[in-house]
């Protein structure tokens, strides 16, 4: 996947769709409209968070970044060690923890490519099926989508969401009337530059699918595939009998948000890997035709929940073909592996803004710069009068911290309350009633740990 070398949080500032009074967040978004706003919580407000206080930590030896679920008093969440852990975190008791990567290595031999690529993890916020008792994640090695019993995290079913040897699912899921909807990426963008070329690159397609998942008994079930959509053709022949092919457009960020008036759901996709050979061109051209419609490079489009069917597709940007053999975080193009000039990168000053606030019509209402010299890759959360968000700590892929949680006035941006936190800040910020819940630590890191404030 592509990154930006700075990402900015955009605190939303409104919402098509309301979600229903008294819902547990759930997952990486809150709800099913992925907008980060805890908009019935009326515990935390710019007064009480002055009274933060932390409750407990859970720790971990790379690091935790993915915002929980939740039911009942139970926060559900994956670490980067491999493990997935339920917690009480009233009692900061854990109920279960299980091992993710036994999952993964069980369904299939983890390879040497894989282990270069991808991780043997899940970093996928959950799903709750709570009439069930189920709990749904995915994976980053193998792609699987994996169900287990919520009360014991037993294993109920796993699928592979992408056959291809180095598909991976970064993307959390989002569950909607019995449909689990889930975008996978692939970690094949990295081979080629990790195994000095050995690794031909590239043949991933990212596709988008829906799964039904049925309960047997107490410790089995099976899911379905509804439906499954790739953002590239299958089999494209090399155009005018050139060499090379079209792979990539992977999902890979974020959660799929659900629009449940129009029966809808919705995607987006990164960049393209590689690319037929008559097609360099158009990576300097303004002209939309250059780029074949079915091509959907960092697009945004929205499917049919019930039957995966297209209902509109909106393209953002001209051909954009990269690799990490294109030169990333320093590294050098290789012209070799990556004869083509890759796509745009953007990145804004070091002093970089941790929060913005944008009017309906696109105005810029307030920009607050993160403290010091520091950055922030963590996503906001609205809820009562304020926007909570992180401060990731200093630049880099897995920076060393330490970091802080902020909060911030929602109507004017100003800082009205900082709490240091040591270690690096990579997710979301998850609320529940009167608890925060934020994470440190990211893959390649050497520790982190799940966090439980409370106001009081």
């Amino acid at each position: 996947m592509k990154r930006l070398a700075r990402l900015i949080p955009i605190a939303s500032v409104a919402a098509t769709f309301i979600a229903s009074a008294n819902e547990a967040w759930s997952g990486w978004g809150g709800s099913i409209l992925n907008n980060h706003w805890a908009q019935t919580n009326t515990d935390i407000t710019s007064t009480s968070i002055r009274t933060l206080a932390l409750q407990c930590t859970v720790p971990d030896t790379v690091g935790q970044s993915a915002p929980p679920a939740f039911q009942d008093n139970y926060a559900y969440f994956p670490t980067w060690n491999g493990s997935f852990v339920a917690l009480n975190y009233k009692t900061c008791h854990v109920k279960w923890r299980i091992n993710t990567t036994q999952v993964i290595v069980d369904f299939a031999p983890i390879t040497p490519l894989q282990a270069i690529a991808n991780q043997a993890v899940a970093r996928t916020s959950p799903q709750i099926d709570a009439a069930n008792s189920v709990l749904f994640f995915g994976t980053q090695i193998h792609a699987l989508v994996v169900a287990v019993d919520l009360a014991t995290g037993d294993l109920l079913a796993r699928k592979q969401a992408n056959p291809h040897h180095l598909a991976t699912i970064t993307a959390s899921p989002t569950l909607y009337d019995g449909l689990l909807f889930v975008g996978v990426s692939s970690g094949e963008e990295n081979a080629a530059f990790f195994t000095g070329g050995a690794y031909e690159c590239c043949s991933f397609i990212g596709n988008a699918a829906a799964f039904r998942f049925k309960r047997v008994g107490a410790a089995g079930g099976s899911f379905t595939t509804v439906w499954n959509v790739t953002t590239i053709p299958a089999n494209l022949a090399a155009a005018n009998g050139t060499g090379g092919r079209w792979s990539g457009a992977g999902i890979w960020g974020s959660q799929p948000p659900v629009d449940a008036r129009r029966k809808q759901v919705i995607f987006a996709t990164g960049n393209i890997y590689s690319i037929p050979l008559a097609y360099v061109p158009c990576s300097q051209s303004d002209d939309p035709s250059c780029l074949p419609s079915y091509i959907w490079q960092e697009s945004v489009f929205a499917l049919d929940m019930y039957t995966g069917r297209a209902n509109w597709v909106r393209r953002l940007n001209k051909l954009d073909a990269w690799s990490l053999t294109c030169g990333a975080l320093g590294s050098p193009q290789n012209f070799t592996l990556c004869p083509q000039k890759p796509g745009n990168d953007y990145a804004v000053d070091q002093q970089q803004p941790v929060g913005r606030r944008v009017g309906r019509d696109g105005s810029l209402l307030w920009q607050t710069p993160a403290p010091g010299a520091n950055y922030s890759v963590s996503m906001p959360t609205a809820v009562g009068d304020v926007v909570v968000v992180g401060v990731t700590g200093t630049a880099g892929f897995s920076p060393p911290g330490p970091s802080a949680l902020l909060a911030l006035n929602k109507a004017t941006g100003r800082v009205v309350f900082e709490y240091p936190i040591p270690g690096a800040w990579q997710g979301g910020v998850a609320v529940q009633d009167s608890y925060l819940f934020p994470g440190t630590g990211y893959k390649g890191g050497t520790g982190g740990a799940f966090y439980v404030f409370k106001v009081r």
